[in-house]
């Protein structure tokens, strides 16, 4: 029986995020996930420095299409690894996430020229929002462990500062994520704020039809999908987080966040968002997304 049954490793992995607020469940009887195993958080680092450290990732070099290819390389690494030790249903990084991953790239792709960014520096962004989904998915704090794994990889903070931060999501108060949202629009090109709008656009309506989901469609679906926090399963700040986001005060303010994304996005792109969705459905058709990461 592995010792992190006792959450024995949870507590390294916390310590490190250096927030004392953060800690799993140390309830009787409650399993802690094989993919939250020692064994698996060695594999994930030990390749990842070998595989970044001479990327953009970790270099101060303006990102090509070869860091991209690396990064896939270490996804498809990390996604064999977890099918061969864990199996498909006790993966965490698993086929459902590199779908809305590359569906996610594939809408930044299409995004990046209409606001003038960089395309590869935004496929980068894209494809490590989620990078702590690589060891937890809704029990640890997906953001915190992500943030530990880029420091162990050597992330460039330059680039690491560019991903939206969680408090976008717990923020309830109108002013303050406002000014949040402003922020993220406004800097870098509105870098930041793409990232987080991106995210909601990658996923599918109808896949068999290549139909994506409509904007209008996005707050509703997402206050659906949320499912209510589990305090025997997961991490403290993870359960508070959740009960937040998941309050009628957190409904609304997902809404709000969401409606100043489009808007912001349709001023500076000149056109309707749902237009621009259809634009992307046009590149899934002539080209559609891989079913593998290389």
């Amino acid at each position: 029986m592995p010792f992190e049954k006792f959450g024995i490793f949870n507590v390294r992995i916390v310590r490190m995020t250096e927030n004392k607020n953060i800690a799993p469940p140390y309830k009787v009887g409650v399993d802690i996930p094989q993919s939250e195993s020692r064994e698996v958080w060695d594999f994930v680092v030990s390749r990842g420095r070998d595989i970044f450290k001479d990327t953009a990732f970790v270099t101060n070099e303006k990102f090509q299409p070869r860091d991209i290819s690396a990064l896939k390389q270490y996804y498809q690494e990390v996604f064999d690894y977890q099918e061969k030790m864990l199996g498909p249903d006790g993966a965490v990084f698993n086929s459902s996430l590199r779908e809305h991953l590359l569906l996610s790239e594939r809408v930044a792709r299409e995004m990046a020229p209409i606001l003038n960014l960089d395309e590869n520096l935004l496929d980068a962004l894209i494809l490590v929002h989620d990078f702590g989904r690589i060891f937890s998915h809704r029990r640890g704090r997906n953001d915190a462990i992500g943030r530990v794994l880029e420091d162990k990889l050597g992330f460039n903070k330059s680039f690491v500062d560019l991903l939206p931060t969680d408090t976008l999501w717990t923020n309830t108060d109108e002013n303050s994520f406002k000014e949040i949202l402003n922020e993220m629009s406004n800097n870098n090109g509105g870098i930041t704020g793409v990232i987080v709008l991106v995210d909601v656009m990658g996923k599918w309506e109808n896949k068999s039809v290549g139909i994506l989901r409509k904007y209008e469609d996005v707050t509703p679906l997402t206050k659906a999908r949320q499912n209510q926090p589990n305090a025997d399963t997961m991490w403290l700040s993870e359960l508070k987080r959740q009960r937040e986001i998941t309050s009628e005060l957190g409904d609304k303010t997902i809404a709000m966040k969401y409606d100043f994304l489009k808007d912001w996005f349709e001023q500076k792109a000149g056109m309707k968002i749902n237009e621009f969705i259809g634009q992307v459905e046009q590149s899934l058709n002539k080209e559609p997304i891989k079913e593998s990461w290389v």
